[in-house]
């Protein structure tokens, strides 16, 4: 059987395609993004993960819809039908004989594709309320996974199951890299923006970085967007309690999840299932354009059950750094509050996705 996997969000669809069987994998096609942005020359996340996996991977050139106008829109609008063209064109010569598609603005034209030529189409939505894109590839799906009971509501109960979200079993395995980690006496702080970083997240970090570092050690992975302007300065700062890097893989994430105490991130739903897996309490800052108010949905959700605190982009960077020592003061009984959210996160959810798949 061949597949097509269409990017959206790429940790939940490396955790399904770890879970497929070889001769499926070697089968394998996914339809992404080689780059992060369209004049940027770094290889993205997905595609390096997915080279790794020796998996055909194809560069889809589509125009996502933004809320600001800026030199990017016209590019984008030009770019809506280009990526539908090629989208189409894409499916024609491979020939798939079912797509999985992760949503986003490069799922939705492979979708569309896909109904075109009556190709099976399954979809994954991450999170509690859906994207523009699952909403409208919904009409063409023979089924959808969904990763909250309460996205249920979007959907067609009929052709809707509730999968929960996957996570790498990468991320539970034993790491011999940064070992170092386990010499370290200090709590520890991991600080992350998603796979392209959080410039925002990297400034509030930045100014309250000397008093962090006086009684905690701080893993900060301060992504790759915009040059690495962030990692090529603050990785000057040489101190013994503080390590930096643009991206971590499995290996290091697994090390790193295995003694954090207290994670700063965003809120999106791939993070927040990493969070519930690993029980670790959090600072969750929303990204604010994120669709339908995403990220504050989830942020308030794992506020309401005592494993994590909301903190808004726009606030003072001072106001964090109470809010890092008072969580970090009572780390112990937000631990204890993850039983609330077990029931989130299934243990099989790329295994019941692939079963569905490959029926």
């Amino acid at each position: 059987m061949k597949i097509l996997i269409s990017g959206g969000h790429i940790t939940p669809a490396l955790a399904v395609i770890d879970e497929l069987p070889a001769p499926i994998k070697a089968k394998l096609i996914f339809v992404g993004r080689k780059h992060n942005h369209i004049f940027d020359n770094e290889l993205s996340f997905e595609y390096k993960e997915i080279e790794k996996r020796q998996i055909k991977f194809i560069d889809l050139h589509a125009g996502r819809l933004s809320a600001y106008l800026s030199i990017y829109t016209l590019i984008n609008l030009l770019l809506l039908p280009i990526g539908f063209l090629q989208a189409l064109w894409i499916v024609l010569r491979y020939q798939p004989e079912k797509i999985l598609s992760y949503g986003g603005y490069l799922g939705f034209p492979i979708t569309l594709a896909a109904a075109i030529f009556r190709i099976p189409i399954f979809i994954h939505e991450q999170t509690i309320k859906p994207g523009n894109a699952n909403r409208l590839g919904a009409f063409f799906a023979e089924k959808i996974f969904v990763s909250f009971p309460e996205t249920l509501a979007y959907f067609k109960q009929e052709k809707t199951i509730v999968t929960g979200n996957p996570i790498r079993r990468s991320l539970f395995a034993e790491s011999k890299k940064m070992l170092f980690l386990k010499d370290i006496k200090k709590n520890i702080i991991y600080v992350t923006g998603g796979s392209l970083g959080s410039k925002k997240i990297n400034s509030l970090i930045e100014q309250i970085l000397p008093d962090l570092l006086q009684d905690y050690y701080v893993i900060h992975q301060c992504g790759s967007y915009d040059d690495n302007v962030d990692y090529c300065r603050m990785k000057q700062i040489n101190h013994p309690n503080y390590f930096i890097q643009p991206h971590f893989d499995d290996q290091e994430l697994s090390q790193i999840y295995s003694r954090v105490d207290l994670v700063i991130s965003r809120a999106g739903a791939n993070t927040i299932f990493e969070l519930i897996a690993m029980e670790k309490a959090a600072i969750l800052i929303p990204l604010k354009i994120a669709a339908y108010g995403e990220q504050q949905h989830h942020a308030e959700m794992m506020k309401k059950n005592g494993v994590a605190n909301i903190f808004q982009e726009t606030g003072e960077s001072h106001d964090l750094y109470i809010m890092i020592c008072q969580m970090m003061n009572d780390r112990h009984s937000y631990r204890k509050n993850f039983f609330k959210l077990k029931s989130l996160y299934r243990t099989n959810s790329a295994k019941e996705i692939c079963r569905i798949l490959l029926q």
